[in-house]
């Protein structure tokens, strides 16, 4: 019995995914590396796919996160980058089918062998979710990131949001995203 995890490579991912009729890959920062969250950055990827041209959208939506104690020495100024690419790797193998873990997401990625990726029956729609978003408060890397999109949008930071928690910063965070992105592409 082997207990190595299958290992696919990213770009064979992403190719996988095209295969499977990618229409789009977004992004969103939960959670800023800063001292009190242990330098720990938090992405949340949202995937949409049609396998058939005139079938259902396919969304999966899944979370990465990196620090200095999972990546490797190559990445550690990179962990921004690293756990947005690890949210994504992680909705590909879920919306494409395939099993697997992806070498990004591995701590050692660069070190381990690369075995072709196994298909399995791909997720239906709506069928995966992301893990759940940090509970506690809201973490300062968390406020910094609120009050930088407020000034980005012309708008004043929220009263309370010293007593929001993680998980409302979070949401807070991708939904002001999300309207800043809409309005910048407005204009």
């Amino acid at each position: 019995m082997n207990d190595q995890p299958q290992i696919i490579r990213f770009r064979e991912l992403i190719a996988e995914a095209h295969k499977h009729g990618l229409k789009s890959i977004q992004t969103h920062a939960v959670q800023y590396p800063a001292a009190d969250n242990g330098q720990r950055a938090i992405f949340r990827a949202e995937i949409e796919l049609q396998p058939q041209p005139e079938g259902p959208l396919l969304h999966v939506e899944a979370t990465g996160d990196a620090d200095p104690n999972n990546v490797s020495k190559m990445v550690v100024g990179a962990l921004i980058r690293m756990a947005e690419t690890r949210a994504v790797a992680r909705a590909l193998r879920w919306a494409t089918g395939l099993d697997g873990v992806a070498d990004v997401e591995m701590p050692d990625y660069t070190e381990r062998p690369v075995a072709q990726p196994q298909s399995r029956p791909a997720a239906s729609p709506r069928s995966r979710q992301s893990a759940p978003l940090p509970e506690g408060p809201a973490s300062e890397a968390q406020r910094k990131a609120v009050i930088a999109l407020c000034s980005q949008a012309g708008i004043v930071p929220p009263d309370t949001l010293a007593e929001w928690s993680a998980q409302k910063a979070a949401e807070w965070i991708e939904q002001r995203q999300k309207k800043n992105r809409a309005e910048n592409a407005a204009s």
